[in-house]
């Protein structure tokens, strides 16, 4: 019998039960038996209730634990742990025992910046990984042939207990975050790049790309010193697709410029944007409830 004809019985037993109590009074011995054995059988299928829904959760358990991860193209690491997402919650993938707190304390900030519905939306896979001598701190890859995405991130300097880092590590979960937004909005990135990027900017582009790792953030920077009035940042200058995602940070904390410079402009194209604007108000009551945003 399945757990749901023995709640049907269990239903159906009390209401008879419920019946005998009408008269309590005018009880005989006989109906105190009937009282006895029907309170012995809810026992019985209460207990039988709790043992299948025991089963039902080990299966969905060793469901999660036996799921094959995705092959990443882009971002072929040594993953420290690896997560299925469902439901807002993680499940480890290949042993039930491999959680880590502080995978869970970057979770949790993700999942309560961006909100729990864009990451049933979004998100399929949670990867951490820790190398101290990796720049990257966190990527998005989306899983090919689907709308889902993997999003990965660097634990090595995260400390719960330290407000600045967690506030870093936030700044880097609304850039992620607007990778995926932005990989759905072709022509609006493409109007971005037409609009703000230059010749020289993509010169500089091909020159960082082609930059050694240990020279690239040098590249990054120089470019970055001489343009402060066209970028939000030095990594802003990597390519048009970082640039928007860096000025779409700067977009959710700042306020709205009133200057002129093309640092300004930049922001100031997400304002054209209604659902932008309402997703901008969003993040930030996000970041104020996680003690974030300022």
């Amino acid at each position: 019998m399945t757990a749901q004809k023995y709640l049907v019985a269990l239903f159906l037993v009390l209401t008879i039960f419920g019946g005998f109590g009408s008269d309590a009074q005018a009880a005989s011995v006989s109906e105190g038996k009937i009282r006895a054995e029907l309170l012995s059988q809810i026992e019985l299928l209460l207990k039988e209730v709790q043992r299948l829904q025991a089963i039902i959760a080990e299966r969905e358990s060793a469901k999660y634990t036996l799921y094959t991860p995705y092959t990443s193209v882009y971002f072929p690491l040594d993953f420290e742990t690896m997560y299925l997402v469902r439901d807002g919650e993680l499940y480890a993938i290949g042993s039930e025992d491999s959680f880590e707190n502080s995978d869970v304390h970057l979770f949790e900030l993700f999942k309560g910046i961006v909100g729990q519905e864009a990451v049933d939306t979004y998100v399929r896979e949670w990867r951490v990984f820790e190398n101290k001598s990796n720049d990257l701190g966190a990527f998005v890859e989306l899983i090919a042939g689907t709308e889902d995405w993997i999003v990965g991130v660097n634990r090595e300097s995260f400390d719960i207990n330290d407000s600045s880092t967690v506030k870093s590590f936030a700044n880097l979960f609304v850039h992620e975050y607007a990778h995926v937004l932005l990989f759905e909005k072709a022509d609006m990135t493409a109007e971005f790049k037409d609009t703000f990027w230059t010749t020289a900017d993509l010169k500089h582009e091909a020159a960082a790309k082609s930059a050694s790792d240990r020279n690239r953030f040098s590249v990054l920077r120089q470019y970055y010193e001489d343009n402060k009035n066209r970028f939000v940042s030095d990594y802003a200058t990597m390519n048009s697709d970082e640039d928007m995602a860096e000025t779409f940070v700067s977009f959710v904390r700042e306020s709205k410029p009133t200057g002129n410079t093309i640092r300004d402009k930049k922001i100031l194209f997400f304002y054209q944007y209604k659902d932008f604007v309402s997703l901008r108000t969003e993040l930030r009551t996000n970041l104020a409830e996680q003690n974030v945003l300022y």
